[in-house]
């Protein structure tokens, strides 16, 4: 993406969370009949009514433990001035990322460079706010940092099924006012974006590891899915890690008490996140070390799992009528 200029740049950061209106893309909400998540399956809004679609409920116990997926190369996520912009879009808070920011290893096959990250909550810490659940659980935020793959634009990672990595955190309310302090910090930033599609530079000395501070990021969920909005095209690995970030519940609430937008008039920004889709054939692979089940041997092309089983187990697997194999 270096090589695009400014303005292809912002169209490409906005349809990946969603954040801008073109012909291709037709108007959507989270809320309401006609142009909420229960309308996105219609041929207007994309690939929404796909069968690898995003969120999903990770079942711990079903997921199949994967020595493949070995730890994360997290390349400048310890730097303190790689946040470039935050931007409220009407519909989340994104905040745009240098691109030196990398990832490999985790078993993805190719190196992935960040683009931004962004947020989803509900209407203050006590409702569901995040798109993912974990055993059948909802969070109160979740925090997705999205990735394309090295030297990809994003024509090209839309195109390919594995072009873009997003790496998500589920976001749990804790009592203690006082941490994180990095979490203090990114939040005195929303009173300068508070009104929709507005925009502020950030010189924070704040980092992704900052925010991630905690979390074992050894340990995760990795399945073959989709954008969580549309056009809900299916070109995402996604990766949910098993450990949660801590956020004090007042942190929390400011996203929903200071954001908003203008439809008619102001609206504040809740409630942002997409209900879970079905499974269909896919399978839930976890890193060893995780809440998971039994081990598989896997081979990982283009991202999409294939479990190595003698055949008897093949034979006894089929006459069970288990959809995970491919």
């Amino acid at each position: 993406m270096h090589c695009l200029p400014a303005v292809a740049v912002l169209l490409i950061l906005g349809l990946l969370c969603g954040c801008v209106d073109t012909a291709t893309v037709h108007e959507w909400c989270y809320n309401g009949d006609v142009c909420g998540p229960s309308a996105w399956i219609t041929k207007p809004f994309g690939s929404c009514n796909g069968t690898r679609q995003s969120p999903i409920d990770i079942s711990t116990d079903r997921a199949q433990t994967d020595q493949n997926l070995s730890q994360f190369s997290f390349s400048d996520y310890e730097d303190k001035h790689i946040m470039k912009e935050i931007v409220n879009t009407r519909r989340t808070v994104k905040v745009i990322l240098n691109d030196s920011v990398e990832i490999t290893g985790g078993g993805l096959q190719d190196s992935y460079h960040a683009i931004e990250f962004h947020l989803h909550w509900g209407n203050l810490h006590s409702v569901p706010g995040s798109e993912h659940k974990m055993d059948g659980k909802h969070f109160p935020m979740e925090l997705h940092i999205v990735h394309f793959k090295k030297h990809y634009n994003y024509t090209l990672a839309m195109a390919d099924p594995t072009g873009i990595a997003v790496l998500g955190f589920l976001i749990e309310a804790t009592d203690d006012k006082d941490t994180p302090l990095s979490w203090k910090l990114l939040t005195s930033k929303l009173d300068d974006i508070s009104h929709n599609v507005t925009s502020a530079h950030l010189n924070l000395s704040l980092s992704l590891d900052d925010l991630l501070s905690g979390v074992n990021r050894s340990k995760f969920y990795r399945y073959p899915g989709s954008l969580t909005t549309p056009p809900c095209q299916e070109s995402v690995l996604w990766t949910i890690f098993e450990e949660k970030i801590h956020v004090s519940k007042d942190l929390i609430d400011l996203f929903a008490k200071r954001l908003v937008h203008y439809p008619k008039a102001a609206v504040n920004i809740t409630n942002i996140y997409r209900p879970v889709q079905p499974l269909n054939s896919r399978t839930i692979l976890a890193s060893p070390g995780t809440k998971a089940g039994p081990l598989l041997t896997t081979g990982n092309v283009g991202g999409a799992p294939r479990l190595s089983v003698p055949s008897t187990w093949l034979l006894v697997v089929t006459t069970a009528g288990l959809s995970f194999l491919r």
